[in-house]
């Protein structure tokens, strides 16, 4: 016969009900019932498990094991957790194809990608479909997905398992999201909480602190943010060719720490890119981009005939920008988190301020009030597909017919011979700063950019590889910065790094056949998903400035 605690503290909360742990998929799939939570459930629970600070030494420790490992059992009458490993086998026979042609004008539009892996083949860029990614579709118009058939080409799922544990790692941390939230932001505070001397922890449970009903409420933010981490997730899977349900490759249980965080940071990052509220932010970095192309531009009348190259575009809201601003737009970015969150952001949200999202919720310091903290904002601000519908208005080119993006390390992609003189604008957002060799941009966008054309650049200089080693990599980061994997001599993987201050740089893209039409450095400072109302506000203070490709 199991025991049961003889006197229920009334001061705790009650503990979740128990249910299946076995589930993978548990925490997307399920409906929100009560309080469960996927996997494992740390809301509402009493994480050490008795009514003051006299546990064993296994009641210590019995929650020390990730989510991911989880099993409930009872012993002693008490709830304990011990380490499991479940592997779930998912094969799926992958053939790929992009459909292009297709013109979402009705209920659907699609965002058509480029895939581009690293292909470095010559002449790779003149040829359609080709799997290396560096061929043409409309972002808004053609279908991303990889369920059809390759006849040729580099398969990324198939042919390199390194890029395909990326891209797996990438989706799972999506699918993770929820649990690892609830188990890394609330669970833990609550053990560290109930931790405290009883007088001091049931002090703080009371009005005016009321600790437990706030990480109740974070706890509700949490849900919310990983609903949008479950659409990214959804959209992603579709995309791939991937079913929950059929056999696939083993991509859940894939994520590392690192990729938990891009998730994170990915989904804080609609923020900035896609809420009203972030307009601030996008006022001081995206703007001065969009009037120096206006004032650049500003003799040809169809912008539709001005071609540019986003590189990093990241969430792609500076492409949906220019787009609709009426100019043929090209994206880059090289993160599958960032890839999938756009995807899903520009071609899969049905309305305008759809989504709730919390991006403050996740951290404690530095708030003013729990307000502040616990503010939700709406994404996305506009609908992508009604406000494009409307800049095609009197255009000779539908605006899903001028926007793409590209899925590469943009020194491999770009550096490729076939895009020589292909653009008559670059722009470069809080970007330069990502690459380790500088030099390797300058010659690349040279390269891209047609005689005459210009380079916009606005952003800081914070090196991510300035700890790098000598023989490339990331310190033992497995992926870098990107979430695509660093190959060894190729693009990022490339040995070596440098740092050059600002003058620097702008005296080398002077050196390497550019003349500079206006340089400075924008005084009102720029934030980077920052908190207007925190205690503490990181400024970054951009360097702006115009360069000509003049030979």
């Amino acid at each position: 016969m199991r025991k049961r605690r003889a006197t229920p503290d009334i001061n705790r909360p009650p503990r979740p009900p128990r249910h299946d742990l076995r589930d993978p998929r548990a925490e997307i799939n399920a409906p929100r019932t009560g309080v469960q939570r996927g996997t494992q459930d740390f809301r509402r629970a009493d994480p050490l498990g008795q009514p003051d600070r006299q546990q064993s030494g296994a009641e210590r420790h019995r929650f020390t094991k990730e989510p991911s490992e989880l099993e409930e059992e009872e012993v002693d009458g008490s709830l304990v957790v011990r380490k499991i490993r479940e592997e779930v086998e998912r094969r799926v026979a992958w053939t790929w194809r992009v459909v292009c042609g297709v013109r979402g004008r009705g209920n659907d539009i699609w965002l058509g990608w480029r895939l581009g892996w690293m292909d470095t083949t010559p002449g790779a860029a003149a040829s359609w479909p080709c799997c290396s990614g560096i061929t043409v579709a409309g972002m808004i118009g053609a279908d991303f997905s990889m369920a059809g058939n390759w006849d040729e080409g580099f398969n990324p799922i198939t042919d390199d398992p390194e890029e395909r544990r990326v891209l797996f790692a990438a989706l799972d941390s999506f699918r993770q999201y929820r649990r690892a939230a609830h188990y890394n932001v609330t669970h833990r505070r609550r053990q560290n909480f109930y931790a405290l001397p009883t007088s001091h922890w049931q002090l703080l449970a009371g009005p005016p602190f009321n600790v437990l009903s706030t990480l109740e409420q974070v706890d509700d933010a949490i849900d919310a943010n990983a609903t949008i981490a479950s659409e990214i997730l959804n959209t992603g899977l579709h995309a791939f060719g991937l079913d929950e349900k059929s056999p696939a490759m083993e991509w859940c249980n894939t994520s590392t720490a690192s990729d938990m965080d891009k998730a994170q940071s990915t989904i804080r990052q609609f923020y900035r890119d896609w809420s009203a509220e972030g307009r601030i932010e996008r006022q001081g970095c995206y703007d001065p981009v969009l009037q120096d192309l206006s004032e650049s531009f500003a003799h040809i009348r169809d912008k539709g005939l001005v071609k540019v190259l986003v590189p990093g575009a990241g969430l792609g809201r500076l492409v949906f920008e220019m787009c609709a601003a009426g100019y043929q737009v090209e994206g880059n970015e090289i993160s599958y988190h960032q890839l999938l969150a756009s995807n899903w952001i520009l071609n899969h949200t049905q309305r305008r301020e759809q989504f709730d999202l919390y991006p403050f919720a996740l951290t404690f310091s530095n708030h003013m009030s729990r307000p502040d903290q616990l503010k939700v904002f709406k994404v996305p601000d506009v609908h992508p597909r009604t406000e494009l519908e409307k800049a095609s208005i009197g255009m000779g080119t539908h605006a899903f017919d001028r926007m793409s993006m590209t899925a590469a390390d943009f020194l491999t992609l770009y550096s490729n011979g076939g895009y020589e003189g292909s653009f008559d604008a670059v722009t470069t957002v809080f970007f330069l700063d990502t690459a380790p060799n500088v030099i390797r941009y300058v010659e690349t966008i040279r390269s891209c950019l047609k005689q005459g054309g210009v380079w916009i650049n606005l952003g800081p200089l914070l090196w991510h590889f300035e700890e790098r080693g000598p023989s490339g990599g990331d310190n033992g980061s497995d992926q870098g910065r990107s979430g695509h994997t660093e190959k060894q001599g190729i693009g990022i993987g490339e040995p070596g790094s440098v740092e050059l201050t600002d003058e620097e740089v702008v005296a080398l893209v002077q050196q390497m056949g550019f003349s500079i039409d206006k340089h400075e450095l924008r005084s009102e400072g720029s934030g980077y998903i920052q908190d207007p109302r925190s205690m503490l506000r990181n400024v970054y203070t951009p360097s702006h400035w115009i360069a000509r490709k003049v030979s």
